[in-house]
């Protein structure tokens, strides 16, 4: 159950990373990219770090702290088009089947299909 919370608990943080720069201000209840203002580098923008196109503009951004709503949709369109959120998706698909895979020892039961079902949902959500 250790192994199942530790991974449940990682991709639901990877997702909600996401979110917050792919999702809407509207849905998410906070401005998107509300993370990154706010100096919370999430991973998404650890891949874009390391990203070689677009590393070192980032890191010259997060220098200067100054964002503004048009660089917000600038680095939301470098995370896209290198590839860096679907990078972050996968790893929190990994993190959730991990977290399945150490359900596997647990008899089937309502309990089981519903912490599988929960699992799974966590890389649908939209808010």
């Amino acid at each position: 159950m250790c192994e199942y919370g530790i991974n449940i608990g990682y991709a639901y943080q990877i997702t909600d990373d996401i979110l917050d720069i792919s999702g809407d201000s509207e849905s998410l209840g906070k401005p998107v990219g509300s993370d990154f203002i706010n100096g919370n580098m999430t991973l998404p923008f650890l891949y874009l770090m390391e990203n070689p196109i677009y590393g070192s503009w980032l890191k010259e951004i997060i220098k200067t702290r100054k964002v503004t709503h048009q660089g917000i949709q600038s680095i939301k369109e470098a995370l896209s088009s290198s590839g860096c959120i679907d990078q972050a998706y996968l790893t929190a698909t990994q993190c959730i089947c991990k977290a399945k895979e150490s359900l596997a020892k647990i008899p089937k039961s309502p309990y089981r299909t519903t912490l599988l079902n929960l699992a799974d949902s966590i890389l649908l959500r939209t808010n």
